[in-house]
């Protein structure tokens, strides 16, 4: 294709790529990757196609589409995910945000509904992107949060999402293997909420994830062990320290383990109920314990 081409003409012929790939939505993809390199929301897309490209876009445009043929994901070509209705920084540091975590922040603003106005500290573990705690704070102005992680990477990215949201003041990150961070700076404090999306993938099976998924996103944040329960352990190892009295952890789950992560709740001998919350596709997604 040649320099000089309409913006219209570059997404059709980028969707023709994607579409000779066997891509699920090619034409959305394409416009996505042409709208990344334009700088342009849809609006301003949609307005400008008879707009011609210069030739340094076309050529960015190509190496995103070439990139994506080989299986990049978009979301780490645009450096964008939409969360919770907000816009996050993503790269390969970092996990890309998933619409199921959503139900993890739409239950715990439900349960903080009635704190605004108070302090109401809440801690996430494993926060990677950052992108729980902070929609958490977003829509809740009142709330104080702390978010820990062992990828030094990762929380430069959850930092620069904190200044993009605009609620750099009200939270903190840590660096440091889940709970090690508070017991070595802030020994003693205790949290009303925990939230956690930990690696949860058994390693075996890493292998036989979407190709996408297992080339390019952090194995890091993916690897839950030989049977993708050793976080879980961990943190309900350890949670009684860190929960108030009357506090609440929530852990999003794989789709298998609606029942042993909960199990792993109910023998800790800590927590007087634990739920388990599906989602929309009615598998387990979220597991609720309230502590003694």
């Amino acid at each position: 294709m040649s320099e000089g081409k309409k913006i219209q003409e570059a997404w059709a012929w980028g969707t023709k790529m994607l579409a000779e790939k066997g891509l699920e939505l090619p034409q959305l993809e394409a416009e996505v990757l042409l709208r990344a390199v334009l700088n342009l929301e849809r609006a301003a897309f949609y307005a400008r196609l008879t707009d011609f490209m210069s030739a340094e876009d076309f050529e960015l445009y190509q190496q995103k589409l070439f990139a994506r043929l080989e299986g990049w994901p978009s979301q780490y070509l645009t450096g964008r995910q939409e969360f919770m209705s907000l816009s996050f920084l993503v790269n390969q540091d970092v996990l890309i945000p998933r619409p199921e975590s959503e139900l993890l922040v739409e239950l715990a603003l439900e349960l903080l509904k009635d704190k605004k106005g108070k302090d109401y500290p809440v801690l996430e573990l494993c926060t990677g992107s950052g992108a729980i705690l902070i929609s958490l704070l977003h829509y809740l102005p009142s709330l104080t949060g702390i978010g820990t992680d062992i990828s030094l990477k990762a929380l430069r990215v959850a930092e620069q999402n904190a200044f993009r949201h605009g609620v750099q003041e009200r939270v903190s990150f840590l660096a440091g293997d889940l709970f090690q961070p508070l017991r070595e700076k802030m020994a003693g404090h205790k949290f009303d909420l925990i939230l956690a999306n930990p690696p949860y993938i058994p390693t075996k099976t890493i292998q036989t994830l979407q190709r996408e998924v297992r080339l390019y996103e952090p194995k890091l944040a993916l690897d839950g062990g030989e049977d993708g329960l050793d976080f879980y352990r961990r943190i309900v190892k350890e949670a009684a320290s860190f929960l108030d009295e009357g506090g609440i952890i929530m852990l999003e789950i794989g789709s298998d383990q609606g029942e042993s992560v909960p199990e792993l709740l109910r023998q800790s001998g800590i927590f007087s109920r634990v739920e388990v919350v599906l989602d929309l596709a009615r598998l387990p997604r979220v597991v609720v314990g309230y502590c003694n």
